[in-house]
């Protein structure tokens, strides 16, 4: 269910005034027009501008639900003044709701080519996914060339074909995105799909429902492995881990590990490298170490910097395990944040000659130039870099050289 669709639904509900909806000035909040009378712009207008959010939001739910055909003029108007009035997003899928029910393929050619930009995804959500949900067969034609557009909007269509189809019960839904074909249009479509069956029947069914996909079209079948792992990390991590557990050594399980732990570890990165310490060793489980320990250092770096001492700290010879060794550039790189020789110490511990001349240079290079130019050619003299890499380091440009695989 949408934002509209939520909102709508509570249209008629009564809710009791906090205290902060009791103290707010009176000349605050806006008539809202009868239901059964004529919507004027200036009655819609009045109310759009209401300081209260939450009453503005629950007055449109209770006056849309009412207003018959006649009020789309209206109602288009407004949409088309939303950056003037200063509509939210929430109001602008809320009219796009409204007009939806009463004249589905206009408000979906507004939503889809007609909407200002910056309220797309919104007009997208309130008429697409309503039309989609009561016909996928009539309005499947119009919305499918819009859904392989790159960017939020495509990914919105997309996603309102999907959801929309999958609440209709209509058959076909599976087919249609099987028929999408290899590349970034059909993930995103199972993305939709995996999610709108874990909100509707939880992580149990995903898995069966993955698990059943035929084997035939082994493409289509990693993309429905892949996509499930990546959707039931956040709703349930333990599936997601005995998901990856049954599955990502196997013929289908590519780069699954990878996408479990970089969607983890943007929530929990801690917990998703303590899960990879005990992953098996592969180019996977590195890459995936890798991307963890990167999201946390951009998430908190005093947090992950810490940590990786400690697991330094604690391991022989004031080395780190060799499952942490992927994390290492990343470490420097954040430890030169505050301290650019800390950082260059680690940088020339890099076992990879190649990633460590990069690493060395690109941190010595920001030192010298937007730190301390001094302190910089101090260490560049006595560095094991040779002639071509002090001069890059000293060069106003930016170091070209690039390392592989590197975040």
């Amino acid at each position: 269910m949408g934002i509209a669709a939520a909102l709508l639904a509570l249209g008629g509900c009564e809710a009791k005034p906090t205290a902060t909806t009791a103290a707010a000035p009176a000349a605050q909040t806006a008539p809202s027009p009868s239901p059964g009378t004529a919507l004027t712009r200036e009655s819609l207008v009045a109310m759009i501008e209401d300081r209260d959010q939450f009453a503005k939001a629950r007055k449109l739910g209770e006056l849309l639900p009412t207003l018959g055909p006649d009020s789309i003029p209206v109602v288009k108007s407004v949409l088309d003044d939303a950056a003037v009035l200063e509509l939210s997003a929430i109001e602008f899928e809320l009219l796009l709701y409204y007009w939806s029910k009463h004249d589905p393929p206009g408000a979906a050619w507004y939503a889809l080519s007609g909407s200002p930009r910056a309220y797309r995804v919104a007009a997208i959500y309130g008429a697409v996914t309503p039309w989609i949900r009561n016909n996928p067969e009539e309005a499947l034609p119009t919305v499918r060339a819009f859904g392989i557009e790159p960017g939020d909007a495509g990914a919105a269509a997309q996603n309102a074909i999907v959801r929309g189809w999958y609440e209709s019960g209509h058959p076909g839904l599976e087919d249609y995105i099987h028929s999408l074909g290899v590349g970034f249009e059909r993930q995103r479509a199972l993305s939709a799909y995996s999610n709108a069956i874990i909100r509707d029947k939880g992580s149990a069914a995903l898995v069966k429902w993955a698990e059943a996909v035929p084997e035939k079209d082994q493409g289509y079948k990693t993309d429905v492995y892949r996509r499930t792992a990546i959707a039931l990390v956040p709703h349930d991590v333990d599936a997601a881990k005995a998901f990856c557990e049954k599955y990502c050594e196997g013929d289908f399980g590519s780069n699954m590990r990878t996408r479990i732990a970089d969607r983890w570890s943007r929530d929990d990165p801690k917990s998703a490298l303590e899960w990879l310490a005990n992953s098996p060793s592969s180019q996977d489980t590195s890459l995936s170490t890798r991307i963890s320990f990167a999201n946390w250092g951009a998430k908190d770096r005093p947090a992950a910097t810490r940590w990786l001492k400690e697991q330094i700290d604690k391991s022989a010879g004031n080395e780190p395990p060799k499952w942490l060794e992927p994390t290492l550039p990343i470490y420097a790189r954040l430890l030169a944040k505050d301290s650019p020789s800390e950082g260059l110490v680690w940088a020339e511990r890099l076992k990879d000659a190649h990633d460590r001349r990069v690493i060395m240079v690109e941190l010595a290079h920001d030192w010298y130039h937007n730190k301390d130019k001094a302190a910089a050619e101090a260490w560049l003299a006595q560095s094991s870099l040779d002639e071509e890499a002090r001069a890059m380091v000293r060069s106003p440009e930016t170091p070209s050289i690039t390392m592989g695989a590197q975040r």
